[in-house]
């Protein structure tokens, strides 16, 4: 039998709804046409709905994606800057003495993996002259082709040098991805433990109920047995003041199950004021025995935030070996040919000569590399505190595997032994309330075990929680967590 814990305002209105929606609301249809029913119609919130509502309207979720999106467009960029770069001009003008000139150019330009750059220039230009005072008109037209590079080979030569740009950003691209699958990951990780915290909560709030019905069935046991002065004064006191302290204890319970309540709403984009019903989830605890050497190798080989800090390491390394290249001299070759027209009277009358071509060699003697060297020092520190941190985190890996793998097993130890324990509680109980009943024990003997009782029936459905979300910590400890692809089955 499923059960139901309604929480929330109770005033939300169909006003209220399209007005939000006229804000820009990100509730999807469903969520907003339940919002306008208000008290009658709250949002049932089962884990698999919650898990839906937090990937379409959770504020971190959609910032995280927003991110990859932003990453992706800034990696479409650099991509395009190592492809063929367009620039073309038109002008046109014309003066005081009726001169009129045109032009157009356009250039071509391509960074090459060798670290030079390749550009193609072509353009045209043309004056036209009317005739003044019965003058002939002067038209003159002229236009040239020319084609340069322009290659380093010391300093800035190399495919290394020349692609670091698109490297890095691709490598980024691939670091942004893994933290939106860590993220995703997390993310079900988190909704996964509030939501079985609410339901531990709520289960809270019962025991502290019933142990309310207990205390006020102690408290008018012991004013009947003073009555037959088989109890004491201070008896009935206490009694009495047991009541309250379980009134004040349920209270705080319910309280902080409201406050749970409206964080988890939060984290999941809904307003906080949002009625729902939370369908708890039974507390399926299926025992398992993961091996430590298969999940540790599991680990090693699938966790992202590790293949990230060994790319890191390695990203350190090319930019120290882009370091060193930087304290080499500047040795240039530019090379360079063109054709040139003659002017011609018409566009067409244009005629182009022999080509023009140039050959050069530059040096630039690296006689102060102050600040190269500075860089290339920085550069070997960071690959050193690169190496440090890729091992940093190999060591965090094993360490959470092993830790959640304790937690297993602690958890699944306490089950069983809290299973017993409120066995035995319960038959405490009823025994103090047996020997209350002929005179043979107080009522603080009945409070004690009451209490007693409470606390390991807390304590029982405590672990079962810890339990079933440390199942789901060690899929994520072990890099077996496929958010896109199995969330839902893995709920269920």
């Amino acid at each position: 039998m499923k059960r139901t814990i309604h929480a929330g305002a109770r005033v939300t209105t169909a006003a209220l709804a399209l007005v939000l929606g006229a804000a820009g609301w990100s509730w999807s249809a469903a969520v907003a046409a339940e919002a306008a029913d208000g008290a009658a119609a709250p949002l049932e919130l089962t884990l698999e709905r919650c898990i839906e509502i937090g990937i379409e309207h959770s504020v971190q979720f959609l910032n995280e994606e927003e991110s990859f999106i932003l990453q992706q467009l800034s990696t479409s960029l650099q991509r395009h800057n190592y492809g063929l770069l367009w620039t073309s001009t038109l002008a046109a003008e014309t003066d005081s003495d009726e001169v009129t000139s045109e032009g157009a150019s356009v250039a071509i330009a391509r960074r090459l993996l060798t670290g030079g750059e390749l550009q193609l220039d072509v353009g045209t230009s043309g004056s036209q002259t009317s005739g003044l005072q019965g003058g002939e008109d002067d038209d003159a037209y002229a236009s040239s082709v020319s084609l340069s590079i322009e290659q380093p080979l010391l300093r800035g030569a190399g495919r290394l040098v020349a692609r670091e740009e698109l490297t890095q950003a691709e490598r980024d691209l691939v670091y942004a991805g893994r933290d939106l699958i860590l993220f995703k990951q997390q993310f079900l990780l988190d909704i996964v433990q509030q939501y079985y915290q609410l339901t531990e909560q709520r289960e809270r709030i019962r025991n502290q109920e019933e142990k309310l019905g207990g205390a006020k069935w102690l408290r008018d046991r012991t004013t009947a047995l003073k009555g037959r002065e088989l109890a004491s004064e201070i008896d009935e006191l206490r009694a009495r003041n047991n009541v309250l302290r379980a009134e004040n204890d349920l209270n705080d319970a319910r309280e902080s199950y409201e406050l749970a309540l409206d964080r988890l709403k939060l984290d999941l984009g809904l307003p906080v004021d949002r009625a729902v019903v939370v369908v708890e989830k039974a507390l399926a605890v299926t025992p398992t025995e993961p091996a430590l050497g298969p999940s540790l190798e599991a680990a090693l080989v699938n966790r992202l935030d590790l293949k990230t800090a060994l790319g890191a390491a390695e990203d350190a390394r090319r930019a120290l070996a882009i370091a060193r290249n930087a304290l080499r001299g500047d040795l240039d070759l530019t090379a360079r040919v063109g054709y040139t027209s003659e002017s011609g009277t018409s566009f067409g009358d244009q005629r182009f000569g022999d080509p023009e071509w140039s050959v050069g060699l530059s040096y630039a003697i690296p006689l102060d590399r102050a600040a190269e060297k500075a860089s290339y020092r920085e550069r070997l520190i960071a690959y050193a505190r690169a190496q440090r941190r890729a091992d940093r985190v190999h060591d965090e890996v094993v360490l959470e595997v092993r830790r959640t793998l304790r937690e297993l097993r602690r958890a699944e130890a306490t089950i069983a032994f809290q299973e017993k324990n409120v066995e035995l509680a319960e038959q405490r109980h009823e025994r103090a309330k047996a020997d209350l009943e002929r005179g043979e024990a107080t009522t603080r003997d009945v409070e004690e075990a009451e209490d007693e009782k409470l606390a390991a029936k807390n304590a029982h459905v405590r672990a079962q929680v810890d339990y079933i979300i440390a199942t789901f910590q060690l899929r994520k400890d072990t890099g077996q967590l496929d958010f896109d692809k199995e969330w839902r089955e893995l709920i269920r």
